[in-house]
């Protein structure tokens, strides 16, 4: 592992599937990117359940 090159830190998300889940996946977020402040985020689409669609399926 390489002392020098600093640790990132990536947090992932599942896309809500309801506009409630929606505005609460915002808060968190920018909580989180205020506090944790990670390299990144990222949202898992189609990892379970392929075949339903969610608030932001295609």
């Amino acid at each position: 592992m390489d002392k020098k090159r600093p640790k990132e830190l990536s947090i992932e998300f599942f896309p809500p599937k309801t506009p409630e889940g929606a505005e609460k996946l915002r808060l968190v977020k920018d909580r989180l990117a205020k506090e944790v402040k990670p390299s990144f985020f990222s949202v898992t689409f189609g990892a379970v359940d392929q075949h339903k669609r969610g608030l932001y399926g295609p």
